[in-house]
């Protein structure tokens, strides 16, 4: 007795792919695309050696077009909803009666580039696995297999959650020592001018000296700057800084 045949229907071919993404990835090898031994009884019958033609044969319907264009991203992609005619030959089928039937070219030689239709039918998928994701390929990709395309180039992104600001956390934090108010804003003029009196020339620090330090002597500055403007006098006596 002969060796069993391997591939006899579609069951056969998409068994030996794996299923990835709805793409069935026939296995890789030196050959440029998916394909059969010339010596294959499914070859002899469909007059062609690539197995994304003989299943789209069998499981759409018979191609005109001598060139199927892919629309996924897997080169070795054999699920034949993943594939379309091109644009001239759907344009075409789409003023058919039944755009899965034969184009006028296509009845003097149909006896050749496939089997008859009883055979057709008895090749297609019965496996329930195949089955399955063939039907959800065929509702995502629609006759001319756009909507692979539009899966793969639209797919959104993760929306970024919004960052609100912790109502229990202060949103502005002044750091320093904070001195008791005895005057118009804070302190009297004759403590600010004593205070200036013990400190050095904030020039005078060091690179590494702590910023809080040369704030708190800026703060002082500052503050005795306004109540000189609002008109506040010194008591009688007091020196000036640096004298």
């Amino acid at each position: 007795m002969g060796r069993p045949i391997r591939y006899a229907n579609a069951d056969n071919l998409l068994a030996n792919c794996t299923i990835k993404d709805e793409c069935f990835l026939w296995p890789k090898s030196s050959a440029p695309m998916p394909m059969l031994s010339p010596a294959s009884p499914l070859v002899k019958q469909f007059g062609t050696v690539s197995v994304i033609r003989i299943l789209f044969s069998i499981c759409r319907y018979v191609p005109a077009g001598p060139r199927l264009v892919r629309r996924c991203s897997n080169k070795f992609c054999v699920n034949p909803y993943h594939y379309a005619e091109s644009h001239d030959y759907l344009a075409r089928r789409a003023k058919l009666t039944d755009p899965h039937g034969l184009l006028p070219e296509q009845e003097g030689s149909r006896h050749l580039i496939a089997p008859p239709d009883e055979a057709l039918y008895s090749m297609r998928p019965l496996d329930p696995v195949h089955v399955k994701v063939l039907m959800d390929s065929a509702v995502l990709a629609g006759f001319d297999a756009k909507g692979i395309v539009n899966k793969r180039s639209y797919a959104p992104f993760p929306k970024p959650e919004p960052r609100y600001a912790d109502p229990k956390k202060p949103v502005l934090v002044v750091r320093g020592k904070a001195k008791p108010a005895s005057g118009p804003g804070g302190g009297s003029l004759d403590d600010i001018e004593e205070s200036l009196g013990k400190t050095r020339d904030p020039r005078d620090f060091p690179p590494t000296q702590d910023q809080r330090d040369l704030d708190s002597i800026f703060s002082l500055i500052q503050h005795r700057d306004r109540l000189l403007e609002a008109g506040v006098a010194k008591s009688p006596g007091a020196e000036q800084p640096g004298n």
